[in-house]
């Protein structure tokens, strides 16, 4: 049986402090390029910091990827 990606705690934990600082008429835009990042892998802080260098990923996904690493305070997001 197929089980949708979710992010593991702590990963919802700053993804759900984040959302909660969007101002609501841009929530909804935001909440869709994070659950497009979740569906494609993103379910970790590592798994997103290895998304963010796979050359192979769309460009779109890992621009995705790149903006969301920094708003949400991911250590080590600096380096990539």
């Amino acid at each position: 049986m197929y089980k949708a990606m979710r992010p593991d705690k702590e990963l919802k934990k700053k993804l759900d402090r984040f959302l909660e600082k969007i101002p609501s008429e841009g929530r909804e835009q935001v909440q869709e390029l994070i659950a497009n990042v979740v569906k494609e892998g993103g379910t970790s802080e590592n798994t997103l910091i290895k998304m963010a260098n796979d050359q192979l990923l769309s460009n779109s996904l890992r621009l995705k990827v790149y903006w969301l690493l920094p708003r949400l305070g991911v250590k080590d997001a600096e380096k990539i």
